[in-house]
């Protein structure tokens, strides 16, 4: 996933490459037809990864943080999203939680997905006491 605006802008010139590489293959004179069809799939394929990668870091960018709707597939994504809206650097987060930048990248890189559940759980009560209600329904005091 893509966590920060240094990311997102290499992202879209990725795409831009690949697209003009997609639209204009410079191979067609050399490559057999079927290997240039495998080269534009893979292509299209980082196409469709990037643009999805943009997309979730424009949504999370967007989010309105008094609104989120968790669920189990989006639970990961919420230390992203307090993060980046609270303009959060990625040293400063690990920082908050005792563990090194590099983790913090591993973890967001995953959505959080290798994350242990008591280490996640750990990252979501370090949210304040209002977005912690709001994602989990309970409050600190119950």
């Amino acid at each position: 996933m893509i966590t920060t605006d240094r990311q997102r802008k290499l992202a879209e010139k990725k795409l831009a490459l690949f697209t003009a590489r997609l639209n204009d293959p410079a191979d067609g004179k050399i490559l057999p037809e079927p290997v240039l069809k495998k080269v534009a799939a893979d292509i299209q394929d980082s196409i469709d990864k990037l643009q999805a990668d943009i997309d979730l870091y424009d949504f999370a960018m967007r989010a309105d943080l008094d609104n989120l709707e968790p669920s189990l597939e989006s639970l990961g994504l919420i230390p992203i999203i307090v993060r980046l809206k609270k303009h959060i650097s990625v040293r400063e987060f690990a920082a908050m939680l005792g563990v090194g930048h590099t983790q913090i990248t591993r973890w967001e890189s995953q959505n959080y997905g290798q994350c242990s559940h008591d280490k996640l759980t750990s990252i979501i009560s370090t949210l304040t006491e209002k977005q912690l209600v709001r994602i989990t329904g309970l409050s600190k005091a119950s």
